[in-house]
């Protein structure tokens, strides 16, 4: 990936010199370098998609963690406020904690 984005930046800088020679159309350059400056960008990004990937998967394990604390949370706030029984509460729970044992690959 670092050797095309290099060969794409030296492409790009040739066709700069190539805007003021009369012997090119300016707008068939402008054409060319637009759809050369998109592929380094989807170069580079496909560079670190890697570490994004994974990067992002972590923070939306922790983002599954955090919302099953917050449904245990609130399902106690529901049984002490007399809204569930406790048999709903029970079940609701261990809803949650399977929830819990499959993001941990538990399960």
């Amino acid at each position: 990936r670092e050797f095309q984005g290099k060969a794409f930046e030296d492409v790009l800088a040739r066709l700069r010199v190539r805007l003021d020679d009369p012997a090119y159309r300016t707008e068939h350059v402008s054409a060319l370098m637009v759809e050369v400056q998109r592929d380094l960008r989807r170069t580079r990004r496909a560079g670190r998609g890697i570490a994004s990937a994974a990067h992002a998967e972590d923070k939306a394990t922790e983002v599954r963690r955090l919302a099953c604390l917050l449904e245990l949370d609130h399902i106690q706030d529901m049984y002490e406020a007399g809204r569930i029984d406790r048999a709903t509460a029970k079940m609701m729970r261990e809803n949650v904690n399977l929830m819990q044992l499959d993001l941990e690959d538990r399960v």
